[in-house]
């Protein structure tokens, strides 16, 4: 991850292998997840973001490529710091009769106390 001002630039990249024996009619686990996210946070709390959530699974030879523009917004609410936050995704690749499109929309709050020892 790297910040250069309002600019976050990250890459997240894991890869999962099952060192068993599958006895159960399964195929063995071997995949891989990339997501890299570029996000710009304005001064006025927004922040947009393009990102993907790409997973490999070789072991069943297929792939998902989500390609995601999104955003967030930081509003206080009631003394509280909610986050809104609305996704677009395009499904660049996907598995047989996946979605082409996908749209996801969240609000948070972090209602958690910090109290002096």
């Amino acid at each position: 991850m790297r910040t250069s001002g309002p600019w976050l630039n990250a890459l997240l990249v894991n890869h999962l292998w099952g060192l068993g024996d599958v006895t159960d009619n399964r195929k063995p686990l071997n995949t891989t997840f990339v997501q890299p996210v570029v996000a710009y946070t304005f001064p006025s709390a927004t922040t947009v973001f393009l990102s993907s959530e790409t997973t490999r699974s070789r072991s069943r030879d297929t792939w998902l490529v989500p390609l995601q523009l999104g955003g967030t917004q930081l509003v206080p609410i009631g003394g509280q710091l909610v986050q809104f936050e609305g996704i677009l995704r395009y499904y660049a690749e996907r598995p047989a009769g996946g979605a082409k499109l996908g749209l996801s929309a969240a609000g948070r709050a972090d209602v958690s106390e910090v109290t002096a020892a």
